[in-house]
């Protein structure tokens, strides 16, 4: 099953890069199917699923209250492409907000909200969001990055050109 899962998870993944939805669909499904599987290679199915099929959700969730918010930043990564981005906004705020939801998720549905502030022009708004993610969150080195580069790009296009600057050979 371990390399039956593996090989489906790459087939699904490949399929939703390809914009073949369905066929994506079919590998996370024969996935959830299986006995045995690793739960790395599960973990990553339901975030699939719920990324192609929004509607997934609640029916993971009540059978894994545990990775609730996994798949609900896959929904609204999803709604944010379709351009729902209102209710992609919702979802993040309540990850973020959530004590309950481990602190590297809270942490992505932070940056998420704050790379959504920059899209929407709201440039000074991320930048607060930004700083308040390098000042208060423990980041991996990668997450850090992301928050810096984020942050610099966001002070470029408020036009603080200086700041920029700064930030970013920081």
């Amino acid at each position: 099953p371990d390399i039956r899962a593996r090989a489906l998870m790459a087939m699904a993944t490949t399929s939703e890069r390809a914009g073949d939805a369905a066929a994506a669909l079919t590998g996370v499904r024969a996935i959830l199917d299986l006995d045995g599987v690793p739960p790395s290679v599960m973990d990553g199915a339901r975030i699939l699923l719920a990324r192609l099929d929004p509607s997934a959700v609640d029916g993971l969730v009540a059978q894994n209250p545990a990775i609730r918010a996994e798949l609900l930043m896959g929904r609204a990564q999803k709604l944010r492409e379709a351009g729902e981005r209102t209710d992609a906004r919702d979802i993040w705020v309540e990850i973020a907000e959530d004590p309950s939801v481990e602190a590297q998720t809270r942490v992505d549905a932070s940056l998420a909200l704050a790379d959504l502030q920059v899209e929407d022009g709201d440039m000074e708004g991320a930048v607060k969001r930004y700083d308040s993610l390098l000042a208060t969150a423990e980041l991996s080195r990668d997450t850090r990055g992301r928050v810096s580069l984020g942050r610099s790009n966001a002070l470029l296009r408020a036009n603080r050109i200086q700041e920029a600057e700064v930030a970013f050979l920081a």
